[in-house]
């Protein structure tokens, strides 16, 4: 009987030919961010750094992984695990800023959500008084809506449960960087069978590297989570009715502010400093207006058809609602209009 790891390997390493025709020359850095809160403009920090490279051909060529002291509390637990305790001795972000730019130079950048861990990565350098260049990137979430837009939602785990492969740890750094690059190089090869012949078609941007590179001396130093270990907390019920999304609609452009809902409402922090952080980060990434709305009339629509899986609504549930309905500058009004319609279908 064939096991689920050797299925996924086979399945990663079939097309290792005709991928390698687009990416022979190219190293890949697979970046993954563990952070005390969705935007740096409201002060959030990393707490963990995973950093998988890849060759062309999907080999791995070597791993990086560090916990993070963020100078401040953790953040949500709930989410990513990790607490103040597991941070106490780990280095700060300005001590690992060498071994970090040492395994991004001269690569290409890959996240699932690229343009979130390079804005978290920006902001970090820029506190330790170094500008971080502009650097050819690949966004494996928008590779999954241009590649399978069939599918309900572009969340790593979706993405890899579709492609066949298996996610070990989510929101543990270095898990997840794993499962991105074996998604990235399953998406290589499909978009190579696709007769998609360069990066660029891709969607890589910036097609070139920068002319120089900021160094610094690399620290060693490195704390890393007990495997097996991850602290559990009880999740909130913002949380828990993001987790319950199965369906999340949005065009491929707007799929990065997608995400980055998700992991705004993961923490059931809803503050006017990061609805204003919202915006700002939704006008940097270049969206227009009726995209935001339509994005946030989306989303809010989905959290409420989620929140009636269990048939009713409390009037607990129903405030945390309408504070998320604050949060996305959506009128009461049109969340009663929801919670009806929803809550007459559900019957």
């Amino acid at each position: 009987m064939t096991s689920s790891a050797s299925v996924e390997d086979a399945r990663v390493a079939e097309s290792a030919d005709r991928r390698r025709a687009v990416t022979e020359s190219a190293l890949f850095a697979v970046v993954d961010l563990e952070t005390t809160g969705f935007s740096p403009l409201v002060g959030d920090r990393i707490v963990e750094i995973g950093i998988v490279r890849i060759a062309g051909d999907g080999s791995t060529v070597d791993e990086y992984a560090t916990l993070v002291n963020p100078l401040r509390d953790v953040g949500p637990t709930h989410v990513h695990g990790i607490t103040q305790e597991d941070v106490a001795q780990a280095p700060t972000f300005a001590e690992v800023v060498g071994d970090v730019l040492s395994r991004l130079a001269g690569v290409i950048f890959v996240g699932h959500n690229a343009r979130y861990d390079r804005d978290f990565l920006a902001a970090e350098l820029s506190g330790a008084g170094i500008f971080l260049p502009a650097i050819p990137s690949l966004c494996t979430l928008k590779l999954g809506y241009r590649l399978h837009p069939e599918l309900a939602n572009h969340r790593l785990g979706t993405c890899c449960e579709a492609a066949g492969l298996l996610h070990g740890g989510p929101h543990a750094a270095i898990e997840d960087a794993r499962a991105t690059a074996k998604l990235l190089s399953c998406y290589l090869a499909e978009a190579q069978g696709a007769g998609i012949a360069t990066l660029r078609a891709l969607g890589l941007d910036p097609e070139g590297f920068p002319d120089s590179w900021p160094s610094f001396d690399s620290s060693g130093r490195t704390a890393v989570r007990t495997p097996g270990e991850r602290a559990v907390a009880a999740l909130p019920y913002l949380a828990r009715l993001v987790v319950a999304l199965t369906i999340v609609a949005a065009e491929e452009e707007v799929a990065p502010y997608v995400d980055l809902l998700d992991r705004a409402l993961e923490d059931r922090q809803v503050t006017a400093d990061e609805a204003a952080a919202l915006q700002a980060t939704a006008q940097s990434w270049g969206l227009t207006r009726d995209q935001v709305l339509s994005a946030h009339h989306s989303y809010l629509e989905s959290l409420v058809t989620a929140a009636f899986a269990d048939g009713r609504v409390t009037f607990t549930e129903r405030q945390d609602l309408e504070a998320v309905a604050l949060l996305l500058a959506i009128d009461s009004s049109l969340l009663e209009a929801m919670l009806y319609r929803v809550g007459e279908s559900s019957v």
